[in-house]
This record gives structure tokens, sequence and C-alpha cells, in this order.
């Protein structure tokens, strides 16, 4: 069942994707036809099974000792022709549930070949000319990084500059310092040459460290690689330096703006060059984190023992309030969109959406034991009706529509009154169960009642006799 749902998932999800780029709403009408018509055949399946399951308990209840006394007197025969009866019924229900199956799997073949040969259509009229896809090399990976190359002048600068000068200073103080041997000057007249000789010194390292540290940024970008990241461990091994120098000489070009959209982790042990790596890095600590938290709740709930009951209620009310305020927000959303929308065939449809969804998660707060059939209604129809909606609103807005958009708005009105009509089914399936359950308990009560002689017609018997 879960490879079936993520099947869907994925062709709900490339089937959106083609209609926005496209705007053929077509196939993503047909699937959401489909899809619901699925939906109904299976919750009519289920609920006759749950009616099967009804009776039967009804059936059980009322076997009073009349009914015992009339078993014992049937004949063999009477109870082979019953017994074959109910198999035959349930062979029959067995092939009907095989042939819904298979027409379904037929139905999804179709649906894929055509969804290919749309694709395929689709990708021929939009590209003029065919583009062969091919591997990027490592150099093509890296030089899509943003690498700033901070003091490449200066450097450069400092150290042509400084070396001219210190030729200069260094000459006259060796003149000042030879006529100080002579004493024809004093070594006071030294001194200026001397200061300006220590200034383009500086000048010269300070260019030197600038150049070292850009062939550093530039070793620290081939150690990522097409990885897009690095390990500090690995690139302080691979430089020859300290995991303390990479780590405090990578903070230094990240504050300098050599990376402009480099990242380290909280915990300094990882270098990323782009926002992309830095938000799947943000994304993995995160599950990391969630999935250990439910793991120390998982191993708070065994060592509890006896609070494990309070435990799963807790869940499936957190979980219950998760869904009514996924629920709630969908429904603000669609409340949104249609204030945007002038057209009133449209907004007739989504004021009636509005107010089933309002009554679905009405029913599934009154009774939370209903939150499996909630699944398929929030994992599909509300993200793909949400989707719809916001594209009708921004084909709404286009002064002078073309026959295109014309036959898009179409298709998603369409798309809609068959959503419409899976909500009012999956409401009515939400009550229907309650209604089973009322009529069994019903039903089981007037059979105690009659086993006790408690009914009208037991005292009318007892009276004409």
């Amino acid at each position: 069942m879960s490879e079936v749902q993520n099947n869907l998932g994925e062709k709900f999800k490339e089937t959106i994707t083609e209609a926005m780029k496209t705007g053929d709403f077509h196939a993503l009408n047909t699937l959401v036809t489909d899809t619901v018509n699925d939906a109904l055949r299976e919750a009519d399946f289920q609920a006759n099974l749950s009616r099967e399951a009804t009776e039967k308990k009804v059936w059980n209840s009322q076997r009073s000792w009349q009914d015992k006394r009339r078993e014992e007197v049937k004949t063999e025969a009477e109870i082979q022709a019953e017994r074959q009866q109910r198999e035959k019924q349930q062979e029959e229900r067995r092939r009907q549930n095989e042939e819904w199956h298979r027409q379904r799997r037929e139905r999804e073949k179709q649906w894929e070949e055509q969804r290919k040969a749309q694709a395929e259509q689709n990708r021929a009229r939009n590209q003029a000319q065919p583009v062969t896809p091919r591997k990027a090399t490592a150099a093509e990976m890296t030089s899509l990084v943003k690498m700033e190359k901070k003091g490449n002048v200066s450097g450069t600068l400092c150290t042509v500059f400084g070396g001219i000068g210190l030729g200069f200073s260094g000459l006259g103080l060796l003149v000042q310092l030879l006529l100080a041997a002579f004493q024809a000057a004093s070594l006071s007249a030294a001194i200026l040459p001397g200061v300006l000789s220590l200034v383009f010194l500086e000048m010269i390292s300070y260019g030197n460290g600038q150049r070292r540290r850009l062939k550093r940024a530039e070793k620290y970008l081939e150690l990522c690689g097409t990885k897009m990241y690095g390990e500090i461990n690995e690139m302080a091994r691979y430089t020859g330096k300290s995991v303390r120098y990479v780590r405090r000489d990578l903070r230094k070009m990240l504050k300098a703006g050599m990376f402009p959209d480099g990242h380290l982790d909280d915990k300094e042990t990882c270098f990323m060059l782009n926002n992309v790596i830095y938000r799947q890095y943000l994304e993995t600590e995160k599950a990391y984190l969630e999935q250990k938290k439910i793991s120390e709740q998982e191993k708070e709930q065994n060592t509890a023992g006896t609070d494990t009951q309070d435990t799963d209620q807790s869940r499936r009310e957190q979980e219950l309030h998760s869904m009514v305020a996924e629920g709630m927000e969908y429904i603000r959303h669609l409340r949104d969109l249609n204030d945007r929308i002038e057209g009133e065939a449209i907004s007739e449809k989504l004021y009636r959406l509005e107010n089933l969804l309002k009554e679905i998660f009405d029913r599934v707060q009154e009774h939370p034991e209903q939150m499996h059939r909630m699944h398929k209604l929030m994992d599909y129809y509300l993200p793909t009706m949400l989707k719809l909606v916001e594209q009708y609103a921004e084909f709404d807005e286009i002064s002078s529509p073309g026959e295109d958009i014309l036959d898009a708005k179409k298709e998603i009105e369409k798309t809609l009154d068959m959503i419409n009509q899976a909500f009012v089914t999956l409401l009515n399936n939400l009550f229907r169960d309650a209604a089973f359950d009322a009529s069994a308990d019903a039903q089981v009560l007037q059979t105690m009642l009659a086993r006790e002689g408690l009914t009208e017609s037991d005292f009318v018997r007892e009276k004409s006799v």
C-alpha cells in the first residue's frame, strides 16, 4: 500500500510540473478523475466489507434459542446448500475485486503511456534544437562556485611596490651607513631610510601573505571538488596544516568575503561552498535531530512500560492536532485565493470546497478514529487543489487571455468539480461507519429485549394465552 501511495505521489508531482510548464491540464484532469473513481470504488468496497461485518455482528447477536433450535432440525442438505451459497458469494466478491484491480492496472498503464507521449510532444515543441546532456567535469563544477579573489590585486601591488621601495630605501640606508663609517655623516641620517626599509619589507610580507592565502583558498576549493563540501580534517591532512589553523584560516576567508556563499557547520568540522549544500546540511541536521528526538521518545516509552497507552493517545492527539491545523491553513489559503478570483462560477466551487473541508475536519475532530481515511486527502488532493487554484488565480489576472489560457481554466474548473465530488464521498464515508455502528447497536438492543420478553409483541402473546 505504501508503494502504491509513493507511485501515486510521484505521478501527481510529475503531472503538476508538466501542466505548469505547458499550460495543458488535460493529463492532470484525467489523473484526478481516475484517482477519484478508484477512491470511490475502494470506499464502496470497504463499506461493503464493513456492512457485512455489521450484519454478521447483528446476526450473531440475534441467535436466540428459537434460532438455535431451528438450526438443530435443519437437514444436512440444507446446511450444505447454505454453505455452498456463502462460498459462491465469497468467490463472486473475490472475482469482482480482482477484476477491479486488473482494470486499475490497465488504466495506470494507459495513463503512463499517454503521459510519456505528451511529454515527448512537449519536448519536441519547446526545444528548437536538441541538447545532448553531458556530465560536468570537476573543473566546471568548481568554476560554478562563487569565489572572490580578495587580496589578489592588493597583494601583487604591495609586493611590487614594496620590492621597488625596499631597493631604493636599502640603497639609501647603505649609503648613509658608509658615510657614517667614514665620519662624513652622522648615524641619525640613516634612521629615515632604515624606517622606510622596514615599511617596504612589511609591504612585501603582506603581499606574499595575501598571495599565499589565495593559493590556499584555491587548494580548499580543489579539495572540495564536485561534492561542493569538504571535511576540515581532510583539508588539514592534504595541506599539511593543523586542524586549528585550517579552521581559523577558513573563518578569515569567509569574513573577508572570499567565499560569498560559503558556510561552516555549527561544530566547524565541515566547509560548504554554496547555499544549496548548506540547506541540504540544515535539512539533514534537522531530520537527524528529529529522528534523535523520536528515538529518545521511543526509548522513554519503552522504559515507561505502564505509560505506553497514554503515550499512544498523546501521539494520536498530536497527529490529529497537526492534521487539523494543516487543514485549516489550506482553508485559509483557499479563502485568500478565492478573494483574488472574480468569476462567480469558480468562486461558487471554491466556497463549496471550503465548506466541505470544514465539515470533514470537524468530523475528524469528533471521531479521531477516522484519521486513516485522511491520508490521501492530505498528501495528494489538497496540495493538488491548492496548486491548481493558485494557477487559476494567476490566469485570472491576465487582462487579455489567449485560447490556451481559457482552455486551461476550463480544465481546472472540471478538476475542481471532481475534487468536490471526492470530498463529498469522503464526508459520506465518515458518517456511514457511524450509521452502521448505530444500526448494529440498535438491532442488538432489540434482540436482547426480545430475548428477555420485554417487547410489545411478547406482551400481546402472553395476553392472548
